[in-house]
């Protein structure tokens, strides 16, 4: 009787299912996560937008306020100026802050204005001396009643006027004038430094249609603020 041998089924073990499981709690931090970086990310693009808008708020505040001839100071220590507005032809008028550091006066100078420095005043005029703090400087070129041109220069305090004579061509309408009152944006300077208000210079005429500016001095005016102490003669 022949034996049977037994018969061997190999049985493969059972694969092992692989999957990410979360817990409800991961998957609501996850959830909280991202919506709080996106938040951020919103709020980051609130913020830039938020900043430009007030960028050209200022700009336009500070535009405005440079118009109206209203003075920005930010350090009480330096001088600020700038050109106010004016509705008539040979009428200015500046806004001007002087601090408390020192004493200023305020010079005119009627004829032989440089194109630039203060280098020619030994003629200039003293009109007075200013106090510390911010006000107003006015001035204006007219006529009086006899005629004569004449130029009115005003401050709080004081008041001066000034006659030019017959001859000045550049009033008379015999020759063009180049004119510069500091520009209509607000000037920050050093204690030291002078002030150019006002710069008007006679042109030569090149032909009896045309003129143009001469690098020598020439008729015109120049009015300045410098501190009481500087020396004559510099700049």
């Amino acid at each position: 009787m022949s034996e049977v041998e037994p018969q061997v089924q190999a049985i493969a073990p059972a694969k092992k299912e692989s999957r990410l499981r979360f817990s409800l709690a991961t998957l609501l931090a996850a959830t909280v996560a991202a919506g709080a970086f996106m938040m951020w990310l919103r709020a980051q693009s609130d913020i830039r937008e938020l900043k430009t808008v007030l960028a050209e708020r200022d700009a336009e505040n500070r535009k405005m306020r440079t118009e109206l001839g209203v003075l920005q100071v930010d350090d009480r220590g330096s001088v600020y100026v700038c050109t106010r507005k004016t509705l008539e032809d040979l009428r200015w008028s500046w806004r001007v802050y002087i601090p408390a550091t020192a004493r200023y006066r305020v010079r005119i100078l009627t004829s032989n204005i440089p194109v630039s420095g203060f280098s020619e005043e030994s003629n200039s005029t003293w009109i007075g001396d200013v106090a510390a703090g911010e006000f107003t400087i006015d001035a204006a070129v007219n006529r009086t009643a006899r005629g004569d041109w004449r130029i009115i220069f005003s401050m709080p305090g004081s008041s001066v006027s000034s006659t030019f004579p017959p001859e000045t061509k550049w009033l008379s309408g015999g020759t063009g004038y180049s004119i510069n009152t500091g520009g209509v944006e607000q000037r920050k300077l050093k204690p030291s430094e002078r002030i150019e208000l006002l710069r008007i210079r006679e042109m030569v005429r090149t032909s009896p249609t045309q003129a143009q500016t001469t690098t020598d001095p020439s008729a015109g005016v120049l009015i300045w603020i410098e501190r009481d102490d500087l020396p004559r003669g510099s700049k």
